[in-house]
């Protein structure tokens, strides 16, 4: 993910914070929209035709928990303030990418940070 181009339909267009992890390219970022609401991104996987990521919006507080080692990085995703996430396919071939909200009941096992794991 280009963090310097970062625009979604649902979303809006987005600021790079701060890149909290870099594996072969940006894996866990924090950004901003233009109102103010602040997103903690992460990278869940690579297939042939997109990267999948997941935004979670966070507080203003939880994103503090979260550099003070407070609150490992699972529990962002698994237990999202608003019970919620932006889950995002960045296609590579297409123009536009697929976002959709996922309900925290619905995150699968497999897409959340390993346990017991901190920024």
């Amino acid at each position: 993910m280009d963090v310097n181009k970062l625009w979604f339909r649902k979303i809006g267009k987005l600021h790079y914070l701060k890149t909290y992890e870099y594996i072969d390219g940006v894996k866990l970022f924090s950004c901003k929209n233009l109102s103010g609401q602040k997103y903690i991104a992460f990278w869940i996987n690579t297939t042939e035709e997109y990267e999948k990521w997941f935004f979670v919006p966070v507080s203003k507080n939880r994103l503090k928990e979260v550099k003070d080692k407070k609150i490992f990085l699972r529990g962002i995703f698994s237990l999202p303030e608003k019970k919620w996430v932006w889950e995002v396919k960045e296609y590579f071939w297409e123009k536009e990418n697929k976002i959709q909200r996922i309900n925290m009941e619905d995150i699968k096992e497999s897409d959340l940070p390993e346990k017991n794991v901190l920024i």
